[in-house]
């Protein structure tokens, strides 16, 4: 099976403003499909389709309600990790996964 690449990654804005000097976005974020694995270090998220341009500062994790897994953010990384390092090391297939992210930067 083949991991979970960004380009299996589908983004949707809920929205987005500017306070200050940053950008701060809401969208969801869909993966999976019981076919594709989670890739070792986590599943790769793309800067422009979070609607930043230049550098993200915060990236959070707001909701995982379709998720058989939890997954936390990784800011420096620009990725989504399992919480479960059992799940992780496994390398999982995942199931249709939509998760709500909140990012500031610009």
């Amino acid at each position: 099976m083949a991991d979970i690449a960004s380009s299996n990654v589908t983004y949707t804005k809920i929205r987005t403003w500017i306070a200050g000097k940053a950008r701060h976005t809401v969208y969801t974020v869909a993966f999976g499909n019981a076919t594709l694995t989670y890739p070792t270090g986590g599943v790769p998220l793309i800067l422009a389709s979070l609607g930043l341009k230049r550098y993200c500062d915060v990236l959070i994790v707001d909701s995982q309600a379709t998720s058989a897994y939890t997954f936390k953010a990784d800011v420096s990384g620009l990725k989504l990790i399992m919480e479960t390092a059992a799940a992780e090391a496994a390398n999982p297939a995942i199931a249709a996964t939509t998760i709500t992210v909140y990012s500031i930067g610009w």
